[in-house]
């Protein structure tokens, strides 16, 4: 806006720019500026993004495809979308080792076995949905589960170093 009102604003001798001029400067503003303030805005009403990919399975579901890769800072994204809501609190604060783990998954079970023999102090494993009956991770991890209000997709296990949970 400002560069059309500069480029449109009276001249010495009280000539202005053609309407052309002025029309094609509009343009080439709205088509720079537009698709900025677009995906902006859709970060901010859309907080799904920042977690990854968003789309529509076969079955009309919306899918989050995560993509811990993009996410920077040192902070998982994921506090709002964990179950039960209890947990949330707790997993507020300090820094998390997160395990991204499905309930019938060999390796799965291996990788949760293997943290909880180190100790699992501040290791949370977060199910992924749909959920098994029972629990499969001992009592000396943190067993916490993504909301089934969404379909997730990552590639599990998923083990992701210290970070703090937002």
């Amino acid at each position: 806006m400002v560069i059309l009102a500069l480029c449109s604003r009276p001249r010495a001798g009280g000539a202005s720019l053609s309407v052309k001029k002025t029309a094609l400067t509009a343009v080439i503003w709205a088509v720079c500026t537009i698709p900025a303030a677009a995906a902006a805005l859709s970060a901010r009403t859309n907080p799904l993004a920042a977690l990854g990919r968003e789309h529509l399975s076969s079955s009309g579901r919306r899918t989050i495809d995560l993509e811990p890769d993009k996410w920077t800072g040192g902070v998982i994204p994921i506090l709002s979308y964990i179950e039960p809501a209890e947990a949330r609190k707790r997993l507020s604060e300090g820094r998390w080792t997160v395990l991204f783990f499905q309930h019938d998954c060999r390796e799965c079970q291996h990788e949760i076995q293997t943290l909880a023999g180190r100790g699992g102090r501040d290791v949370v494993c977060v199910e992924i949905p749909p959920y098994g009956e029972e629990s499969c991770v001992p009592d000396n991890l943190i067993h916490v589960k993504l909301t089934d209000r969404y379909d997730w997709y990552i590639e599990t296990p998923k083990l992701l170093p210290a970070a703090r949970l937002k």
